[in-house]
């Protein structure tokens, strides 16, 4: 796994072994960014199911001014600061262990929202409503700001359904057995 564009181009990441992990392929991280283009200059993002960081650090890499990874796996949470350490952004960084429910609820109480939200929950969460639940848990804790953009990877067997009218889909593609879903607040509010 390597990043693939902007001042950290072609610098390898570490990943973690085994099946709990499940990367987002270089092909969907290069069509993703490539999409979003210049919105990530200068964000705030927020990488949740972060895995190995992949998605933010690619983020940073292409001019992002902060990121925050929110994983519950522990290995996991040492490699994504591994890489982060690699790369020498420490400062632009944040890690944070748990849950999304959870997080995503500390965060909005905190009063921290985010231009760009990335989750790449697992395939047989989003099987589970686990998207559903999140689009409503950004809403109730207004963690995505003015103009933002929410982009959840999933299963191509899996269509998203939005829980309310305060989203509205942008754009869905469809990379293999892979897909992802962009969507933002209706009528650019702070959702």
């Amino acid at each position: 796994m390597r990043i693939i564009a902007g001042k950290f181009k072609g610098r390898r990441l570490k990943m973690l072994k085994g099946l709990q992990i499940r990367p987002t392929s270089d092909r969907v991280r290069e069509a993703l960014f490539s999409i979003l283009g210049d919105m990530v200059e200068g964000s705030r993002v927020l990488d949740l199911f972060a895995g190995s960081g992949a998605l933010g650090l690619e983020a940073l890499s292409r001019g992002a001014e902060e990121v925050v990874f929110v994983e519950k796996d522990r290995d996991a949470r040492a490699i994504i600061r591994d890489n982060i350490t690699a790369l020498a952004m420490d400062a632009s960084c944040e890690v944070i262990p748990g849950d999304y429910r959870n997080i995503l609820k500390r965060l909005g109480n905190k009063g921290s929202s985010f231009d760009l939200i990335l989750a790449d929950p697992p395939y047989q969460d989003t099987e589970t409503g686990t998207a559903e639940n999140l689009l409503s848990l950004i809403v109730e804790f207004g963690t995505l700001r003015k103009n933002g953009l929410v982009v959840i990877e999933h299963s191509r067997r899996v269509k998203i359904n939005i829980p309310d009218s305060s989203w509205k889909i942008i754009q869905i593609k469809r990379y293999g057995r892979s897909c992802l879903t962009m969507v933002a607040g209706e009528e650019g509010e702070k959702v």
